[in-house]
Order: C-alpha cells, then sequence, then structure tokens
C-alpha cells in the first residue's frame, strides 16, 4: 500500500456513509466526555484556558443534549483535508476507508478541530 490522500469520490462515499458518520459522532461524544470533566488545572497559557473553556461549554453540552450537529460528517471531512491515508489505488470501498481512518486515528484526530469549528461562535470577550 501506499500513502495518498482521499479523492473526491472516496469522500462522498464517506459523506454517504451512516457508519462514518456513526464514527464521528462517537469520536466526538468520548471527547466531550473528557472535556466535560476536566478541571483546566493543566491550561498553563491564555490561549489554553480559553480552549480549555469552549470545550468545556461544548462537551457538557453535547453530554447533555448529544450531537444537533447534522453536518458533523462532512465537517470532519473537511479537516481531513490533505490527510494521507494508506491504501492502495483509489477508488476504495467505503469499509475501507473506515478502516483506514480508525488505524491511523484519525477521528481522534480531527475531533480537536472539529471542536475548534464550534468554539469560533463562542465569544469570551466583549471586545472581539
Amino acid at each position: 500500500m501506499a500513502m495518498r490522500v482521499l479523492t473526491d469520490q472516496e469522500r462522498q462515499s464517506l459523506l454517504e456513509s451512516q457508519e462514518f458518520e456513526k464514527k464521528c459522532k462517537w469520536a466526538t461524544r468520548d471527547y466531550a466526555a473528557f472535556w466535560a470533566v476536566n478541571d483546566g488545572s493543566l491550561a498553563a497559557t491564555e490561549e489554553e484556558r480559553i480552549k480549555w473553556g469552549k470545550d468545556r461549554i461544548l462537551g457538557v453540552g453535547i453530554l447533555l443534549y448529544d450531537i444537533t450537529d447534522q453536518f458533523i460528517a462532512i465537517r470532519f471531512l473537511n479537516a481531513s483535508k490533505g490527510k494521507q491515508f494508506d491504501l492502495e489505488a483509489a477508488p476504495q470501498p467505503v469499509e475501507v476507508l473506515i478502516a483506514a481512518w480508525v488505524s491511523s486515528n484519525s477521528f481522534e484526530e480531527f475531533v480537536t478541530q472539529y471542536f475548534d469549528i464550534l468554539g469560533e461562535n463562542i465569544n469570551f470577550s466583549i471586545g472581539n
């Protein structure tokens, strides 16, 4: 196998996959569960404290109300643009693509970026 980025056709098949969306949601729930109870004591800089605050707010909301984002799969795919996966020549079936995401820990990698996107709507400063 070789390292390569996903084709548009493969990205579309992931977007249409209920299994892919389910894995995005579980990665998000796991991340939310961690941040919802994290006390932020290890956040040493203002930037880290702001990230902690946003992740905690989002995490608590997800634990209380679950995931309401109907665009979660496309947000994960957009975050993964340019990511290389260990895959054979394109196109690969969706099951192989999901397995590549799992083996490379991509769900865990891109959930951080997903929370950053959601956190853009949280403003901690009246001046900004």
